[in-house]
C-alpha cells in the first residue's frame, strides 16, 4: 500500500550528496514485506540507452525498435541493498494498469550511481 510520500518529489536539491540525492527523483512508499521501496520510471530513450550502455543484448533489442516507446523502471530496496530493473514497450509490455515485464536483479551501487548522475 502506498503512503502520502509516494508522489514524485521533483528535482533534487542542488548540492545534495551521496545516497540521499537519488531518493528525490524516485517515487517512495513503504511495503509491508519489503520495507522502503523507491521506484524510478522513464521513457527517455537517451537515459535508457545510457543505463544499458554495457548490456549488448538489451542494446541490440533496443536498437531494433527505433519507433517504439520504451519504458524503464528501476526498483530500489535500500534496507536490503537490492535493486531491480525492467524495460519494455509501452502499450505492449507495460501500460496503464498492466505490466508484463520481468524484473531482473541489478547492481545496487550501480543503480544508485546512475540515479545520482541524473
Amino acid at each position: 500500500m502506498k503512503n502520502k510520500n509516494e508522489e514524485k518529489k521533483g528535482e533534487p536539491e542542488p548540492g545534495k550528496q551521496g545516497e540521499e540525492r537519488w531518493k528525490e527523483i524516485c517515487e517512495h512508499w513503504v511495503h509491508c514485506i519489503d520495507g522502503e521501496v523507491y521506484e524510478y520510471n522513464t521513457s527517455d530513450r537517451t537515459k535508457i540507452e545510457e543505463y544499458f550502455s554495457q548490456d549488448a543484448e538489451i542494446l541490440e533489442w533496443w536498437h531494433e525498435r527505433p519507433d517504439e516507446s520504451l519504458y524503464l523502471t528501476l526498483m530500489i530496496y535500500p534496507q536490503k541493498k537490492v535493486a531491480q530493473n525492467a524495460v519494455g514497450i509501452w502499450g505492449v509490455d507495460v501500460g496503464n494498469g498492466m505490466d508484463n515485464r520481468e524484473f531482473e536483479e541489478d547492481d545496487y551501487e550501480g543503480v544508485i550511481n546512475f540515479l545520482n548522475e541524473i
